[in-house]
């Protein structure tokens, strides 16, 4: 309900550019087996929001307004492998379901003083 509250405060100011419908939600989820699969929870709850709010977009009839994640680099080296099966995770399945933008916040650069840039 709240996604649909946001949308429909915002969508008919031609200044909103997108939504971002998920910010690094999972990304302190470590990688053991019941906490991965809490991260696979949290992706699909994400995903299913994606979804939902493109439905109601579509059904409030408002413009194209474009829906995206937001995902953190925090820790090294496995942020490449985790941001690319994250990245390929939301930009599957049907159109509809599928995020219009994936954001990476480099955070790596805060905790290892020697990098001034990584990429995600």
């Amino acid at each position: 309900m709240r996604y649909r509250n946001v949308v429909d405060l915002l969508a008919n100011y031609t200044n909103t550019l997108g939504f971002f419908v998920g910010n690094e939600v999972a990304s302190n989820v470590n990688s053991g087996s019941s906490n991965f699969l809490a991260k696979t929870y949290l992706d699909a709850y994400v995903k299913a929001a994606v979804r939902d709010v493109k439905a109601h977009i579509k059904q409030m009839s408002y413009r194209a307004i474009p829906l995206g994640y937001a995902s953190s680099v925090e820790r090294l080296p496995s942020y490449t492998e985790l941001h690319s099966n994250e990245a390929n995770y939301f930009n599957c399945g049907p159109t509809e379901d599928r995020v219009d933008f994936f954001g990476c916040v480099n955070m790596a650069s805060c905790f290892v003083p020697h990098l001034s840039m990584i990429a995600c």
